[in-house]
């Protein structure tokens, strides 16, 4: 992937290629942006350009290490990601099994969710990770030697998924790298990282694009014109959330009817229907659900930017519900929005840690109940 292919960006961008241009690599970085962020493109565009033999403002594109880089089939940049053990896979399974699914996730979608990379592993209702035996079948990778005699790279995507086991068996390898070695971590939830990991990279942060780069990313990818304000405005500034809309209208479907049931029994603190609905939505599955809560949280941000004047487009008119964004808004203030994410990361954290979905949803609604019906 080349840096021009990366919609926005420009200013970091322009500091990243005048990192490398100056000889300012360091050896062990962080690329931190939100799920659906550009992190992840651009971590791969770096290193392209990094090993690029003919560089300029950008990379060639023509180089053999640049044509090997656009197929993921550089010998000297090895991937690593969450895995989980399949049917097909072995007791203990590695990114090298799951490479193809890799490439082509890369090739049709290089700004993935993590609940669709499982998806297309498999796994959709497991929880994938980083594992023992997966940093020490890494470190061994990084010990031989390059092939072409220059830069050695490793690309792990959320490194989040890292216990702490995993995490400490890297940790040497990133303070004494075998020969010239770059280690590119990228992460969607960066409070996560394992702390002694963060603290020997440089950290890059990925912000969200300018609506006007996304909407114009979102035509260029063949969505409507007519409706690209209304996708960049429920996607905020992510491209890989904006492709997820574009691409699966069911899904986006799905998630707003759950919300906006949700929201709707949970402000009228209607609680046999909170209690149905919490028994109806635990049963997505833990990865599914986790997805879901975290399309609440985008929700509940846009009606309070909605609700300050920031934009005046409904992000759920996409969907086709009748839901009357405008009306709703108004419940989302700085009295109560902060109360509002608290809880509904609680409760992510508290699915992730296998807490009963049921007895987390139910008492997430009442919580949701009480704080929509705080006065600003």
């Amino acid at each position: 992937m080349r840096f021009s292919d990366i919609p926005g960006q420009k200013p970091l961008i322009d500091k990243l290629v005048n990192n490398i241009r100056s000889g300012k690599i360091p050896h062990a970085q962080l690329f931190s942006g939100s799920e659906g962020s550009s992190a992840l493109a651009l971590a791969l565009a770096y290193a392209q350009y990094t090993l690029c033999s003919n560089k300029s403002d950008d990379s060639c594109g023509t180089c053999p290490s640049c044509k090997q880089m656009l197929q993921l089939q550089h010998p000297d940049v090895h991937f690593a990601f969450p895995v989980a053990k399949t049917k097909d896979s072995s007791d203990k399974p590695t990114s090298q099994e799951f490479l193809n699914d890799w490439r082509l996730q890369m090739t049709e979608q290089p700004y993935p969710l993590y609940i669709d990379w499982l998806g297309r592993i498999g796994i959709e209702n497991k929880q994938a990770q980083l594992s023992v035996y997966q940093a020490s079948k890494i470190a061994q990778a990084l010990q031989l030697k390059s092939y072409s005699g220059g830069k050695k790279v490793l690309i792990l995507w959320m490194p989040e998924k890292l216990n702490i086991a995993a995490s400490n068996k890297l940790l040497k390898l990133i303070e004494e790298p075998e020969g010239d070695t770059l280690i590119l971590f990228v992460t969607h939830h960066e409070e996560n990282v394992l702390a002694t990991i963060r603290s020997r990279c440089q950290t890059t942060k990925v912000p969200p694009l300018h609506h006007s780069d996304l909407q114009q990313f979102i035509i260029n990818k063949g969505g409507n014109k007519d409706l690209a304000p209304t996708i960049s405005a429920m996607a905020l500034g992510l491209p890989g959330q904006a492709l997820r809309i574009m691409q699966q209208p069911e899904r986006v479907k799905e998630d707003v009817d759950r919300f906006t049931n949700w929201v709707r029994v949970s402000f009228q603190r209607k609680v046999e229907a909170m209690i149905h609905w919490s028994d109806d939505t635990a049963g997505m599955g833990r990865e599914r659900l986790k997805s879901f809560l975290h399309f609440a949280l985008n929700g509940f941000e846009e009606a309070l930017t909605f609700h300050y004047g920031a934009h005046q487009n409904n992000p759920f008119a996409i969907s086709g519900n009748d839901f009357k964004f405008d009306k709703f808004a108004p419940f989302v203030n700085s009295a109560n929005v902060i109360e509002i994410q608290s809880h509904i990361n609680t409760a992510i954290y508290e699915i992730e840690r296998n807490l009963n979905p049921k007895v987390v949803l139910l008492d997430l609604s009442f919580q949701i109940a009480r704080a929509l019906n705080v006065k600003n």
